[in-house]
């Protein structure tokens, strides 16, 4: 770290020495990850933009009565323009990807439908990787209420988190725009500016009553992380400061709070409700008057206590089914991001992206249509659940969302696979990772270094043996990365300011103790969002 410091002359935090990735040492905007100058990615040939928009989102869903959208009126011919390249020392070949395609399926019979609006519970249990839970096949009883609401749940077996590290997929989640298309800042627990659009505020416009019960200090708003945008009630249990926090036992707050609040919300009105319990966070506690199953090594412990938070869960889920509206109540449970335990020579989280830190668990309920229960194996994001729960809510987005809603598997319709992407935003105690999956194949970008990682999933599941410099798709996927920062993260319109300095809009936030107090003035240009420092 001394010697990058030393040799990085335009103090962009990359050097161009020791392997470290910096492309252009004379310019501050050229460094691995930037999403304002040169990222200093490959020069490859981007794909078409609508062609990779396409295979980022999937094709349109089948409409939910099965019928086939009505046919466009053909637009005027005009000349196409080439796409964008990149430009390259050599003459490179045109990279034409593989389309993703639905295997074909029969058409399935009249089934249930969907009666909107529905009201909606979302719980998030932190850092539950997807490989230790019951209803995934854990052998390990962690979960034993989630298991019963698997049983009357779509669950989706392999789903990704945006991220590895709360702050970036909480953000991602509840926004449904990944945090490199969002106002923020670059702090380590981010916080987000007012100009964005969350999902509770798309739900509050459109008459639902929105409701949140957390636990950490980072949601209190004192913090000002941001995500409480749009909640009508917001309530933090059982909070304590910094380090804590982290040996803290929060779910029975949790529990018990979120119980109060569903009797208080109404019968009559759709509403909305988030959850989220902490305990499986490291550091890995026993709780009193809770059996201890198993051993006292740190898989042991942190298995504990996703049983204690499971078991708060469940007297949450019980409490619903006595809610006077529980018959129109659809449940989603899920986890923020997975955790290592010495794969890849990593613990903890949020310092990689591979699977142990990015698979996690999610199932949805909906009453009268996924009560007999079902699996899905394709892979999913987590992206997906804003356009899902606006979709269930009855309430229709404001804007283009990342993702799609997951209506159509619900009702038992099949959709075409689709590409799957996560990043890690750069901070102060790291330089940034991003990955993309194509099929079985996930494409791993570290910025420190500026190196690239290819596995197979379906040949190594562990991503032990990496094909970078082997395979013949690397290319391919190189191309996929640079078209996803180029394409698929500029949606223009939706987080772009007119004329705006960058310090106005943040300067209720000149206290912070982590951010610089000097800002970059100009204007936001495409979907770039990050606050520069200078």
């Amino acid at each position: 770290a001394l010697a990058e410091r030393a040799s990085d002359r335009d103090k962009d935090g990359f050097s161009p020495l020791f392997g470290h990735g910096d492309c252009n040492d004379a310019d501050a905007m050229a460094y691995p990850g930037s999403d304002e100058g040169d990222d200093c990615l490959p020069d490859v040939v981007l794909e078409d933009r609508a062609a990779f928009e396409a295979r980022l989102h999937g094709d349109d869903a089948a409409s939910e009565s099965g019928e086939p959208e009505p046919p466009e009126e053909a637009e005027p011919s005009v000349p196409v323009a080439e796409p964008p390249v990149r430009p390259a020392a050599e003459p490179v070949k045109p990279v034409v990807p593989e389309p993703l395609r639905a295997p074909p399926v029969e058409a399935l019979p009249a089934g249930p439908r969907l009666q909107r609006p529905y009201n909606v519970l979302v719980i998030t249990v932190d850092t539950v990787r997807s490989d230790h839970v019951g209803f995934l096949g854990y052998e390990r009883d962690t979960t034993a209420s989630l298991d019963r609401l698997a049983k009357a749940s779509l669950v989706f077996e392999r789903a990704y988190s945006p991220s590895n590290m709360t702050p970036i997929s909480m953000g991602a989640i509840f926004s449904g725009h990944y945090d490199s298309e969002l106002f923020r800042d670059d702090s380590h627990f981010i916080r987000f500016d007012e100009k964005n659009t969350f999902l509770a505020e798309q739900l509050q416009m459109g008459g639902v009553l929105t409701s949140g019960v957390l636990t950490h200090w980072y949601f209190e708003k004192s913090k000002k992380s941001g995500l409480y945008q749009g909640f009508d009630r917001w309530q933090v249990a059982g909070t304590k400061w910094g380090k804590e926090m982290e040996d803290a036992t929060t779910s029975d707050l949790v529990a018990d709070a979120a119980i109060a609040e569903l009797a208080a919300l109404p019968g009559d009105k759709p509403w909305f409700l988030w959850v989220h319990f902490l305990d499986p966070h490291k550091w890995y506690v026993m709780h009193d008057g809770f059996a201890k199953r198993w051993g006292t090594g740190n898989k042991d412990r942190y298995d504990h206590e996703i049983a204690f938070a499971d078991f708060h869960v469940g007297r949450v889920l019980d409490a619903l089914r006595k809610h006077p509206a529980a018959s129109r109540t659809a449940v989603i449970a899920t986890s923020d991001h997975g955790e290592a335990f010495g794969e890849h020579s990593t613990a903890f989280h949020g310092f990689s992206l591979y699977e142990d830190q990015l698979r996690v668990p999610l199932l949805v309920h909906v009453p009268g249509v996924t009560d007999g229960g079902r699996r899905v194996s394709k892979r999913v994001s987590l992206i997906d659940l804003a356009p899902t729960i606006l979709d269930l809510q009855g309430v229709k987005a404001g804007g283009k969302l990342q993702g799609r809603s997951l209506a159509p598997e619900l009702l038992g319709k099949d959709t075409p696979p689709r590409l799957i992407y996560s990043e890690r935003v750069k901070g102060p105690y790291s330089a940034g990772f991003r990955s993309i999956i194509d099929g079985d194949l996930k494409l791993v970008w570290r910025a420190a270094g500026n190196r690239f990682e290819l596995y197979d999933l379906a040949r190594d599941p562990q991503e032990l043996h990496d094909l970078v410099s082997s395979s013949p798709e690397a290319e391919r996927m190189k191309s996929a990365m640079a078209s996803m920062l180029e394409f698929g993260l500029d949606y223009k319109g939706i987080n772009v300011l007119e004329n705006a300095e960058i310090s106005q809009g943040i300067k209720d936030y000149s206290n912070w103790p982590t951010i610089p107090q000097l800002y970059v003035k100009g204007e936001f240009v495409g979907g770039c969002d990050i606050i520069r420092e200078m």
